[in-house]
């Protein structure tokens, strides 16, 4: 599991902008790759229900 700093508004004056913008690219990553996982999992999820329903019309009918 990934970890993530988060930088509350009252204290965002005290962070860097070269952390601030590390923290951003990190997000950006982040959603990145978590979009392309939701993609992947929506695919094989797709399979097992085309799986799942010609194994169902097999067994009845």
């Amino acid at each position: 599991m990934r970890t993530f700093d988060i930088i509350l508004p009252e204290n965002i004056s005290l962070a860097s902008k070269d952390r601030l913008a590390e923290m951003y690219n990190d997000a950006v990553q982040e959603i990145w790759y978590l979009s392309k996982e939701n993609s992947r999992l929506r695919e094989e999820n797709e399979m097992l229900w085309k799986a799942y329903d010609e194994l169902s019309d097999q067994i009845y009918g």
